[in-house]
């Protein structure tokens, strides 16, 4: 008998895991297909999954201890590609993947070229003294004090204050992002300006 993966009808909560994987390809594809999106080669953004299926979040987390994120990645095998160099450990790739699709979402809004590649730049150079200064992984909690020393370091290298400013304004975007799609629990840079972050 052929199950149908509906949100409103199957009961998420009894299906395995590889009941699950069946129904990414049955209901999620196609509807993530329907909304331009690509499902062999990229993740749906948590806030659209849970829109559209909130049954399947709490199942992977309450049944089987797994996240939206490692559940496209390590069981259903969608690894979406990451082609810019962010220059970090080669362990970090799930960092590496949150930043290409942070990038991905600001060039969906049609953004100017030399926009994304200056945004790029800075979160790239605020997610490498992440890396090098703290023992967690920017995707993972971490506090509002640790969040803030970081950037503090990385607003030492730019010489204007306008130049700063550009850098404060990517990385609180970047961590607003970061906790709608799931990673953070809070946006831990939320309220933070460019006089938190510059000394004197």
């Amino acid at each position: 008998m052929t199950r149908t993966y509906s949100d409103g009808s199957v009961r998420w909560s009894s299906l395995t895991i590889d009941e699950l994987v069946e129904a990414y390809w049955e209901t999620i594809a196609p509807a993530m297909r329907a909304d331009g999106m690509d499902p062999e080669t990229e993740h749906p953004p948590y806030r659209w999954v849970a829109d559209r299926f909130r049954g399947l979040i709490y199942t992977l987390s309450e049944r089987h201890d797994r996240t939206p994120r490692e559940f496209f990645r390590e069981d259903v095998g969608v690894v979406p590609y990451e082609g810019y160099d962010w220059e970090l450990a080669e362990d970090d790739h799930e960092v590496m993947v949150a930043l290409s699709e942070y990038i991905e979402s600001l060039q969906q809004r049609d953004l100017a070229e030399s926009t994304i590649e200056a945004t790029r730049s800075r979160i790239a150079a605020y997610a490498r003294r992440f890396e090098r200064r703290n023992d967690v992984r920017l995707t993972e909690p971490h506090s509002r004090e640790t969040a803030v020393e970081t950037l503090l370091r990385v607003a030492r290298r730019y010489v204007t204050r306008d130049a700063k400013r550009h850098l404060v304004s990517d990385v609180r975007s970047l961590c607003a992002w970061l906790a709608e799609e799931g990673y953070h629990d809070e946006h831990v840079l939320e309220g933070v300006e460019l006089d938190d972050v510059v000394e004197g």
